[in-house]
């Protein structure tokens, strides 16, 4: 759609507005035409542009324009594309007298995959509800489609359960670290399923040590706050309850407050969180999303009226800024009303908070653009305080380990949902490295045979060519950080290696940030150690070691899920569910191990190779040994990386998958294991 040329302006709409763009292809971003163009259609006059601090943002004024017809074409994303159509970018924020009337809204996407839940009887539904510490409330489908793609599966389950125990239908799964049902109420604190009534009936059924509404409400100041932002609300006010006389209207709600612990908590730990999706961080506008903690308003009204909203706002006028609510929404009320009135009559403490992410500002111009992405904000705040090391320990509510998983001399075969289809019981022969002070080294037998190296799906993976390969050791894990130190600790061969290079700090986290030399040099020291020739895996060694006989993606088959790899599970390789991205490093041997008894091959640290980087496989040795030719004649080219990493999507961490980068790079997913042929 065009902008519309010399549209009709109304006289008390004309403003001065400030306007921000970010440009994605600056080199070919054609201004003046864009100006032009947009002065011609709406009227004004609009500025030259001024650079920002970040990269290719520009901001610019527009003064004396109708800011309604701007407003209408930047909600259809007219403008947008006249910024494409000029070389690239978007519109990230209009503001009208400070006001931001336009912004900037990430495209959340929250389905609810029917595959993945997984319904129960009532005598399994009253188990599994004996097991709850965490109640997790909502009203919208929006708002349940974003806690049900917060959660995941209990770790003993491979869906989340849905069921009812006596009244009230749940889902069952993990939220952070804790065992969670999820329940919803229909909209406002009364009626018989209103937010009232179902928090009463819910805590009775399943005694939870914590309560958590979560979902969406209205924000009050165009200023400060942006849609996305969330608020955490330490206490709640009822409008409902007023005194209205010929000339003056006296609000007599009461005000009731949130859990003390759950305020605590979320106060302290929300200040390190950031909103992401997949791997980026999120921006509202210009900005990333902010957190107001403080008071809320909370009515059976559906608001969407500024007069209204604005008259209920100066009823708290006069108090303290602090006390000065920063938002509204409609099921609070009655939430933390049915909390106190049952810690009356039981005489039992229940902390309950609520979490709603502004998602309109009620003046009249509500519409259902923000809903989503508020919606995933204010799950996303709670999931990240609840996956805090015991955040709710002083409720006593019981902790699952982020990795509740021990090691098992099992191997895995999934199937393309990532459900375990068989269990195959493996025995290893190996031997142990003493490095001193109890720190040890376990080298596994790899079997001689032969495979198919390489796949179809990347040029560079190509051509599928047999292999014949001699028995091996490789080290069952990733070198560890415990053993990097013992073995960097011994006389220096050839260069000097820091005793803690690593980012993320554990002694039985796999070493990163070690670069090919470093990993060439703690082999030499170890080889001297010991009398025995240690050196990093051809690259045929690591592929026929990770794939173990196995001919699909994963040694787990044709896909995996991050029960069983660390890697970024907002992205799936086939029809599994979406799964946990953890940012970081895991603790070696959590995941099961494949068929020769090798663990974490897939995922957590990229594993250096010893072989030069070449750019397919002609010409490829086809006995195993080391491809020590390479397509570059510099000393320093690159060098063969495998496996994925914890940054990764799963299909770079596929047995077949190569990658490469200067061999004194030293990045946080960048570690190794070693081998040794053993006489």
């Amino acid at each position: 759609m065009e902008t519309p040329l010399k549209a009709k302006t109304d006289e008390k709409n004309i403003s001065n507005l400030s306007i921000i763009i970010k440009v994605t292809r600056n080199k070919k971003f054609n201004w003046d035409r864009l100006r032009a163009k947009w002065q011609e259609g709406f009227g004004g006059k609009i500025s030259e542009r001024t650079k920002l601090e970040r990269r290719y943002w520009w901001s610019f004024t527009w003064q004396n324009v109708d800011y309604q017809k701007v407003l209408e074409q930047a909600e259809k994303g007219n403008l947008d594309k006249d910024i494409v159509s000029e070389g690239g970018g978007k519109i990230l924020e209009i503001l009208e007298n400070e006001e931001c009337i336009y912004q900037f809204i990430p495209n959340i996407t929250l389905q609810r995959k029917k595959s993945l839940i997984k319904d129960v009887d009532q005598t399994r539904s009253k188990k599994l509800a004996a097991d709850v510490d965490v109640l997790l409330i909502t009203v919208t489908n929006v708002e349940t489609n974003a806690v049900l793609n917060a959660m995941k599966p209990w770790p003993e389950e491979k869906e989340i359960l849905r069921g009812s125990p006596s009244l009230i239908n749940y889902w069952f799964g993990q939220f952070g670290r804790y065992r969670a049902a999820h329940c919803t109420c229909t909209m406002g604190g009364g009626g018989r399923s209103g937010s009232a009534q179902t928090t009463a009936d819910a805590i009775n059924e399943l005694q939870p040590k914590a309560v958590l509404l979560l979902g969406i409400a209205f924000g009050v100041d165009r200023k400060s706050q942006r849609l996305g932002d969330v608020i955490v609300a330490d206490s709640i006010y009822s409008y409902d309850l007023q005194k209205v006389g010929p000339d003056f209207t006296l609000s007599r709600g009461s005000q009731t407050n949130c859990g003390t612990v759950l305020s605590e908590r979320f106060r302290n730990y929300s200040p390190d969180w950031e909103l992401k999706y997949g791997r980026s961080i999120v921006l509202t506008g210009k900005r990333t999303v902010k957190v107001f903690q403080g008071l809320i308003l909370s009515g059976k009204k559906l608001i969407n009226n500024k007069k209204f909203r604005d008259d209920l706002l100066n009823l708290f006028q006069g108090r303290d800024k602090k006390a000065s609510p920063y938002g509204g929404e409609m099921e609070g009320a009655g939430a933390y009303e049915a909390r106190e009135r049952l810690e009356a009559k039981l005489n039992e403490r229940f902390e309950i908070i609520l979490i709603k992410a502004i998602c309109d500002w009620a003046d009249g111009e509500k519409n259902d653009r923000a809903q989503p992405f508020a919606a995933y904000s204010a799950v996303s705040l709670a999931k990240h305080v609840l996956s805090k090391p015991s955040v709710l320990a002083a409720l006593s509510a019981k902790e699952i380990p982020p990795e509740n998983r021990k090691p098992t001399n099992f191997s895995l075969t999934l199937n393309n949902q990532g459900k375990i289809i068989k269990q195959e019981p493996i025995k290893v022969k190996s031997f142990v490295e003493k490095l001193g002070n109890d720190i040890k080294l376990e080298m596994v037998l790899i079997p001689g045979g032969s495979f198919q190296m390489g796949a179809n799906e990347n040029i560079e993976e190509q051509s599928v060519h047999t292999v014949k390969m001699q028995p091996f050791f490789m080290s069952k894990y990733p070198i560890t950080q415990e053993q990097w130190k013992a073995v960097a600790n011994l006389d220096k061969v050839n260069i000097d290696l820091k005793l803690n290079p690593s980012k993320f700090i554990g002694k039985n986290l796999p070493v990163e940030r070690v670069n090919w030399y470093d990993a060439k040099e703690f082999c030499a020291r170890l080889s001297r150690q010991t009398n025995l020739q240690y050196r990093l895996p051809s690259e045929a060694e690591w592929e026929y070691a990770c794939r173990a006989g196995s001919t699909t993606p994963f040694y787990f088959g044709e896909t995996m899920t991050t029960d069983v790899a660390n890697y970024d599970g907002n992205y799936i390789y086939a029809d599994e569910p979406k799964g946990e991205y953890r940012e970081k490093t895991t603790p070696v041997g959590n995941f099961p191990p494949n068929a020769f008894g090798l663990c974490d091959m897939h995922g957590n640290v990229w594993e250096w190779c010893e072989d030069p980087w070449h750019s397919n496989y002609e010409g490829a040795p086809t006995d195993g040994t080391i491809w020590q030719e390479s397509d570059s004649v510099d000393n320093n080219c690159d060098r063969l990386l495998r496996g994925g990493s914890w940054y990764q999507k799963a299909k770079d961490c596929r047995c077949a998958c190569r990658n490469h980068i200067e061999p004194y790079r030293k990045w946080k997913i960048c570690g190794f294991r070693i081998v040794v042929i053993k006489i």
